[in-house]
């Protein structure tokens, strides 16, 4: 059973905000690491298997070149 949004909130005893963990979910972008990790500590999750998907995320989305430039 996934847990629903108040009970990960309540597992992260409300350190992160519902808008933090809806972007965490379903929103675009990739959230800061402290969100990440929080929310990985409150679903039981391992922040040392987390942490090289975040960092590879958030490079991907890291660039100076404007769209334009891709097509």
């Amino acid at each position: 059973m996934i847990p629903s949004a108040e009970t990960i909130l309540a597992s992260t005893q409300n350190t992160i905000t519902a808008a933090d963990l809806r972007q965490a979910l379903e929103g675009l972008g990739t959230p800061t690491w402290l969100v990440v990790r929080t929310i990985t500590n409150a679903l039981w999750g391992l922040p040392d298997v987390t942490l090289p998907l975040w960092r590879s995320a958030t490079a991907c989305m890291e660039t100076s070149l404007p769209a334009e430039a891709f097509g």
